[in-house]
């Protein structure tokens, strides 16, 4: 026969058995217990945007476009842009942020501007190396004050500009035709009452005269002298004070001879 075991054999056992069985959680209704859950891991924190640059002062993007090809080049100094001068067409220019400096608000000014950010106007000027001068060269018909206050503040913004030196010319020109004309002492095709809406005096025009016709008369409509030039490059007359009116039609602008 088996003995029975002895109490304090059955203690050990039970102890041995407790010792290897995994951790549980008891339950009161004596259902089967389950292990604890392991804990979750803590969810990633989202990315934080990167904040927009600041810019110390009033900076602007310049893109540039080039003659030979439709790829471009995007600037923020316009002495850049002048290196590339031989190869660029056009170029456009935006506002990126930051506060104006005097010489940006002095250039604002001059050109006449009702809102700051037409300053881009200006880079674009700035940064084209070329073709102003060709622009400003049609004086002949009168250069619009707008313009002329334009390329003033496209100086003050750029002066060392590769053709500074040809623009201030033109712009002398085109503020001296602005003053002859306020005088009636330049004026282009129509009828002009002499003393009145133009002064007395010797006139010439130049350039490509085709079909130039021109005529003084009195008072009672009468021609005291006219010319008609079929083709030629200069036309020259003289309007006396005595003269009701002058009249020419495709003789271009007529100036004081000096």
């Amino acid at each position: 026969m088996r003995s029975p075991l002895s109490p304090a054999l059955g203690l050990v056992v039970v102890a041995a058995l407790s010792a290897c069985s995994p951790e549980t959680t008891a339950t009161a209704d004596g259902s089967s217990p389950r292990p604890s859950p392991e804990p979750s891991a803590p969810a990633a924190a989202s990315e934080t945007p990167s904040p927009s640059p600041e810019y110390d002062e009033g900076t602007f993007e310049i893109e540039c476009y080039y003659a030979d090809s439709s790829s471009a080049e995007e600037f923020t100094d316009v002495g850049d842009a002048w290196e590339e001068s031989d190869d660029i067409a056009g170029c456009s220019a935006d506002y990126l942020g930051g506060d104006f400096t005097d010489k940006q608000d002095d250039a604002y000014e001059a050109a006449g501007y009702g809102n700051r950010h037409d300053l881009a106007t200006l880079y674009e000027l700035c940064a084209e190396p070329g073709g102003h001068v060709d622009t400003l060269g049609g004086t002949d018909g009168g250069l619009a004050p707008d313009q002329v206050e334009e390329f003033d503040g496209m100086l003050v913004l750029c002066p060392d500009h590769p053709q500074a030196d040809a623009i201030r010319e033109a712009l002398d020109t085109a503020r001296a035709d602005a003053q002859l004309e306020e005088e009636g002492r330049k004026f282009d095709s129509g009828t002009f009452l002499v003393g009145d809406e133009i002064q007395p005096g010797t006139y010439y025009s130049e350039g490509r005269l085709d079909g130039c016709y021109w005529e003084r008369t009195d008072s009672a409509g009468e021609i005291i002298d006219n010319n008609f030039i079929s083709s030629g490059r200069r036309v020259q007359t003289t309007v006396a004070a005595s003269d009701y009116s002058f009249h020419s039609r495709s003789c271009g602008t007529w100036r004081p001879v000096s």
